[in-house]
């Protein structure tokens, strides 16, 4: 590996290639970020028909939800990731105003203010579990 090096400068802890620190400083880039998270709950409706019909053991029962819009059912009925978000910022908000200026605690709190701002809720898909 000396032939790559200066002559003279392959010992030379002066020398730029020698140095351990990281030759860049942290900079921060704009980003675009895209997170998909699922679950499954139970989205109550009014919106949906009865359907009995008999059989040889006795009667079967069955709701049909076809024309129910579940994407309206759930932003009505249910706390979604939007709304979780808003209080979670109005939790840390007030706690950020009761905490010490330049502390720990107060630093952690503007990090996680910051990681709650701007998010966008670009889609959201629900659909019946069978």
């Amino acid at each position: 590996m000396k032939e790559y090096y200066l002559e003279g400068s392959y010992n030379d802890s002066q020398a730029p290639w020698n140095d351990d620190r990281d030759v860049f400083e942290e900079k921060k880039f704009e980003c675009h970020v895209v997170v998909t998270l699922e679950r499954d709950l139970l989205i109550p409706t009014r919106n949906y028909s009865k359907i009995t019909e008999k059989d040889d053991c006795g009667v079967i029962c069955e709701y049909d939800t076809e024309f129910v819009v579940w994407e309206n059912e759930y932003s009505e009925h249910c706390v979604t990731l939007g709304d979780m978000l808003d209080k979670l910022k109005n939790y840390v908000e007030h706690d950020l105003s009761l905490s010490c200026e330049n502390s720990k605690k107060s630093r952690y709190l503007k990090t996680l203010l910051e990681a709650c701002q701007k998010w966008e809720t670009t889609c959201t898909y629900v659909t019946r579990l069978c």
